[in-house]
Order: C-alpha cells, then structure tokens, then sequence
C-alpha cells in the first residue's frame, strides 16, 4: 500500500494540491510551470536538467502524458528552445528536455518551462572508502569448535592436540 502526501504544486502562481507518493518527491519539493523568464531567474526556482526529474515533475504537475522527455539540445536546430525541462504546447504538449546553451529562449506561452525548488535536489552520500582505511586487529586463526565453559586465564603456548570433550 503507497501512502500518499499531499503537496502544493504552483501553477501558474497558484497553488494547487497535488497527491504525490513520498518516494517519488522529497519533502518540500515544489514543481512549478512558468510561462515567462527562466527557472534560473525566477526566484526560488531552479533549472531542471536530469530526463527522470523532468518526467516526474511533468507527471505531478499533470501537464502531459507520461511519457519520457525527448533529450535534444538546441544547438542541433535553427530555431530557440527554453533550457531544460519544458513542455511544447504547439507539439501536443509533449515533453523535452533541453541540455544545450546555444539557441535558447525564455519561457513563454508555447514553452511552458516546469521548475523545481532546491529541495528537489536528492544528494547521494559519499561512499565509504573501501577497503577501510583503518587495518582490522589480528583475526583468530580458527573459530573454536566447541565453547570453552570458561576462558583460560593465560593463553595455552602450544594449541591443544584435541578440543576439550563437551561437559554433560
């Protein structure tokens, strides 16, 4: 069973609620469409540049079919696309995602750009270094086969020919 949480997505400056699953988007993320300027001078805002998070923000934002967005990059066409995310109104609403910085546009009301807050961001943690940095203390040359009921209170010199008979 997926819980749902409830969060306000902005929508053309209005805030509208939108059911999200909690993996899909992480605490605080807001989406938003924006139909003038950029995601990058918006103000809180920023640019989507990753084809997952533009298809899962273009999804909780219910803005076009679920399909992934067509990568491109503008610099490949002679006409002026927005950077990023956008979804092209003139094209069925279909999605793209923008990856270059040549040939480019502000958003407006056949590109409507979809942006995200910081929080959007998900950050992987460093891995630990491995082997540990560390050296682990001496191993036991061989687990014992049988408890001992007690330890010994020095070390036997020599290992013992056979282990100790199991008390009854």
């Amino acid at each position: 069973m997926v819980i749902l949480t409830q969060l306000f997505i902005a929508v053309h400056a209005v805030l509208v609620p939108v059911d999200i699953a909690p993996e899909e988007t992480p605490m605080g993320c807001v989406y938003s469409v924006l139909k003038t300027g950029t995601c990058d001078t918006a103000g809180g805002t920023m640019l989507i540049n990753d084809p997952e998070q533009c298809l899962r923000a273009a999804k909780s934002l219910k803005v076009t079919p679920s399909t992934s967005p067509d990568v491109e990059d503008s610099a490949n066409y002679m006409m002026n696309f927005p950077h990023g995310c956008y979804v092209w109104l003139g094209d069925n609403s279909h999605l793209y995602l923008n990856t270059g910085t040549t040939h480019v546009q502000d958003c407006n009301n056949e590109f409507n750009c979809i942006c995200m807050t910081p929080e959007c961001v998900v950050t992987t943690p460093i891995p630990t270094p491995q082997p540990t940095p560390q050296p682990t203390p001496q191993p036991t040359p061989a687990p014992t086969p049988i408890p001992t009921p007690a330890p010994t209170p020095q070390p036997t010199p020599v290992p013992t020919p056979q282990p100790p008979t199991p008390m009854p």
